[in-house]
Order: structure tokens, then C-alpha cells, then sequence
């Protein structure tokens, strides 16, 4: 009778459990990459999106707070450097807004910003004529200047329609010259808001307010 021989070690070598090759270990690195990355590009999104939602309902408090205060007053009065402190001291800001330093007033910043301007933070209102000019003498108008806006929230905040009764009479993107400004009303196109914000980091955003409603 003809006797099998024994498998040899060749063989279990052969057919037994192999490792992943440097080129597989690659792929999967990559892939793993590429799934991270995304989820991160997403999470980005998603954070921008939600910190101009929240620009967008802090500047619309703050002009109804304003137009609460002058509301029995024949006009609002005062530049940057005397509105802006009087007002924060009224409360007229979001309290996340409002960075008192030492007892001072008129330190007002929005959320992509920590940059004083003035100094007096990054978000400053004051008198207007309705057109962009600022009037020390009681005004129908007043403009709440957003300074140092990068330029994705400058061009998202453009394409949302603002809230009903807030009297936005429209809005001034890094103006060149002096008033009368070329105004915008948002909501406006991706294209027109894009042309706008030409800055990559520091656009000014000029949003003026009627007093009161027609």
C-alpha cells in the first residue's frame, strides 16, 4: 500500500493567514484620510453656518434694542465714539456681544472678531443720515458698522433675508469714498454677494437702520 507523506512546512506556509502589504496598509491609511477629511470639511460647514445664524439674530436684537430705546425720542445722536459706549451701557447689545473692560463701555465684538476698531471692539454704531453719512445732530437713521468680517460669513450673512420689522434700509459692503453709499437689500444672489465681500479676512459691513418704520 502506497503511504502519504506529510504535508510539508512549505506548504502551511502557503496557504496560512498572510499580513497586509505596505501598499494595503496605504490604501486603507488614505481612505481613512479621506473619510476624515470630510467629516471635518462637513463639521466646518455646519459651525460656519450656525455662528452666522447667530451674527444674523445678534444684529437683529441690537436694532430692535436700539429702536426700542429712541423709540419716544425725536432722534439718535452721537458718532462712534459717543453711541456706541452710551448704548452698550443701555444694554442695547447681546450680553455675549459685549466685553466690559475695567468699567469702560463700547467694547462690542461680533463672533469672527476680536479686533478692536477705534478702540472700541469690532461691532459700532452710530448716528446716520440714511444714506451713509453720520450726523453728530438727531438722526432718522442709525448704522450698526460689523468691521473685520471674513469673507464666508460676509457673503453668507448677504444671502439671508433679515428679519420683518427690524427697518433695515439696507447695507454698505466695504464702501469706497464717502456717503451717499451705494446701498444692498438682502437677501442677495451668490454672485452679487461674492463680488461683495472682496476681502479674504476684513470686510466692513455697514448695516443702517430706520429709526422707526414708515
Amino acid at each position: 500500500m502506497m503511504q502519504h507523506s506529510a504535508p510539508s512546512n512549505d506548504m502551511h506556509r502557503r496557504h496560512g493567514p498572510r499580513g497586509f502589504t505596505l501598499t494595503e496598509i496605504a490604501i486603507v491609511l488614505a481612505t481613512i484620510g479621506l473619510l476624515v477629511g470630510g467629516l471635518w470639511a462637513v463639521a466646518s460647514d455646519v459651525w460656519l453656518s450656525h455662528r452666522v445664524r447667530v451674527t444674523s439674530q445678534q444684529l437683529a436684537a441690537t436694532a430692535q434694542n436700539i429702536r426700542s430705546i429712541y423709540a419716544d425720542l425725536p432722534g439718535i445722536k452721537g458718532t462712534l465714539l459717543t453711541a456706541t459706549p452710551a448704548l452698550d451701557q443701555l444694554k442695547a447689545f447681546p450680553p455675549e456681544m459685549r466685553q466690559e473692560a475695567a468699567g469702560t463701555y463700547g467694547n462690542v465684538f461680533h463672533i469672527f472678531s476680536s479686533t478692536p476698531v477705534s478702540g472700541l471692539g469690532s461691532v459700532q454704531v452710530q448716528a446716520d443720515d440714511c444714506t451713509g453719512a453720520n450726523p453728530v445732530t438727531a438722526a432718522s437713521c442709525f448704522d450698526l458698522t460689523y468691521y473685520n468680517m471674513p469673507q464666508k460669513p460676509c457673503e453668507q450673512l448677504l444671502l439671508l433675508s433679515q428679519p420683518q420689522g427690524t427697518g433695515l434700509a439696507g447695507v454698505a459692503v466695504n464702501p469706497a469714498g464717502g456717503p451717499p453709499y451705494a446701498l444692498v437689500s438682502p437677501p442677495l444672489s451668490l454672485n452679487n454677494a461674492d463680488a461683495a465681500c472682496t476681502s479674504a479676512t476684513a470686510n466692513n459691513m455697514i448695516w443702517i437702520y430706520n429709526l422707526r418704520d414708515n
